[in-house]
């Protein structure tokens, strides 16, 4: 198993992440370094206790945490919350769907700001590019050129771990070249 994906955006599953119901999870988790991408909308401060509880669990956070119905400032609501994780070294941030929460055509050039941010506090290396077909608004390509050349602070490098390598050493995927 390279990991698990819970949504804790309609009830009951919203309380499950305040009143301990999850506590055996997290641990077992941890403790089998699995890592958890766990959808929260709007409330990436509900991670806090978690991942101050459990250290060395790996959260991984989809959509940057925004508010999933909105866009461009609404959706970014709660990215202060969301920055204050950035101290926790085994949080992960999905920069998924991003045009979804624009106002604007592509480059999506709205969302700039706030991905920068995002890039500020996390760095590449904990950043995870991602379309989500379900729900992405637009088209694949444009979603992926955002980063490939939409970006102009991201170097070559930088995209390079945002737009794959992250993903495999954070879920230990083996190296496709390997023999």
């Amino acid at each position: 198993m390279l990991g698990v994906r819970m949504s804790f955006h309609v009830k009951p599953y919203i309380d499950w992440l305040d009143d301990g119901s999850l506590d055996w999870f997290w641990a077992a988790c941890e403790r089998r370094a699995i890592p958890v991408m766990a959808l929260v909308p709007g409330m990436p401060g509900k991670l806090r206790p978690i991942v101050e509880r459990h250290p060395d669990l790996r959260i991984l956070v989809p959509h940057m945490a925004c508010h999933l119905d909105s866009r461009v400032p609404a959706a970014f609501a709660s990215l202060d919350d969301l920055l204050a994780l950035a101290r926790h070294p085994n949080v992960v941030v999905n920069v998924s769907s991003v045009p979804c929460f624009s106002n604007e055509q592509y480059p999506f050039r709205d969302t700039h700001p706030f991905i920068r941010r995002i890039f500020d506090g996390f760095g590449p290396r904990r950043m995870l590019w991602g379309a989500d077909l379900s729900r992405l608004r637009g088209n694949y390509r444009d979603c992926l050129a955002q980063f490939q050349e939409g970006l102009d602070f991201l170097s070559a490098d930088d995209k390079e771990w945002i737009l794959g390598k992250s993903l495999a050493e954070v879920l230990k995927w083996p190296d496709a070249g390997a023999d």
